[in-house]
């Protein structure tokens, strides 16, 4: 029976159980990369070391833990497999996270995810009724042309030096069915794809089974319109907004459930609204 860690983001999670579920691995679950601190180092050090592969995730060597970084993984583990991070924004090329001095990481309507054509409209004074106007134009693809070209090109420039790539069952199945909920959420398809392609790069395994209890679709973004135009994807469902009911900065996580709004006009007023709430934007007023 082999033994494996997977070492990486939210996506590695998933992956630990599709292998727990669908093959005789024994596999040692840890946290995310972004939830480890130094505190981790001596077990992720000694699993390293121990087990007969580990897959780690891209990490580059700016990251300010050296003991997940890949270039350090390699030196240290028996058999490291590297593979990318599944991050796409084809879909909707204009989703991002914002950072603020004071407050970090800002969550709002759609959690971590911010819309940067809503977000810059909101800073160069437009209203909610103006904003929902340019964001069903042609304005959009003025700002984001050749959206999932971009994405899967940015794609592919990240996983040169990767042991196992995943762009390329992108590009072949992003037009039969919608691959992501977030950019960097993919459905259980893509995470089901980059296990059967570790354990096969490892020792020829394979998965019993392409199915996993859990998935990765807490936040749900539409495919964009615009996009979907452009693109050719006017067949696939969009889907709706999935976000969680976060009216202003001062309402606790805790008590911001899961909240589903209905369409463009509303998820985007509900932005304005939030965004009036955060001190450190800054808005031009109308002359």
């Amino acid at each position: 029976m082999p033994s494996a860690v997977v070492i990486g983001n939210c996506q590695a999670q998933l992956i630990e159980a599709i292998l727990i579920e669908h093959t005789d691995w024994a596999i040692t679950r840890l946290p995310p990369v972004f939830e480890m601190t130094e505190a981790h180092r001596a077990e992720v050090t000694a699993l390293a070391a121990s087990s007969d592969f580990v897959f780690a995730q891209r990490v580059t060597d700016s990251y300010p833990l050296d003991f997940v970084r890949t270039s350090s993984l390699k030196q240290r583990a028996h058999c490291c497999i590297s593979w990318p991070n599944a991050y796409f924004a084809g879909y909707f090329p204009d989703i991002e996270y914002v950072y603020l001095d004071e407050i970090g990481k800002l969550v709002g309507p759609m959690d971590d995810y911010h819309s940067m054509f809503v977000l810059n409209a909101y800073r160069n004074g437009l209203t909610a009724f103006e904003t929902t106007a340019r964001w069903r134009s042609d304005a959009y693809l003025d700002v984001y042309p050749n959206a999932i070209e971009a994405s899967l090109a940015a794609l592919k420039e990240r996983e040169n030096g990767l042991d196992i790539i995943i762009s390329d069952f992108i590009a072949n199945n992003l037009s039969h069915r919608k691959l992501f909920y977030t950019p960097n959420h993919p459905i259980n398809d893509v995470l089901l794809e980059l296990a059967a392609r570790l354990i096969d790069k490892a020792d020829g395994s394979r998965l019993r089974e392409r199915h996993c209890t859990y998935s990765l679709s807490r936040i749900h973004l539409p495919l964009h319109p615009a996009v979907a135009q452009f693109g050719g994807l006017r067949h696939l469902q969009a889907g709706s907004f999935v976000g969680i009911d976060r009216p202003v900065l001062g309402r606790p996580l805790e008590h911001a459930p899961t909240r589903v709004y209905i369409d463009d006009r509303e998820i985007i007023e509900a932005f304005f609204r939030f965004y009036d709430s955060v001190p450190d934007l800054q808005r031009e007023t109308a002359s």
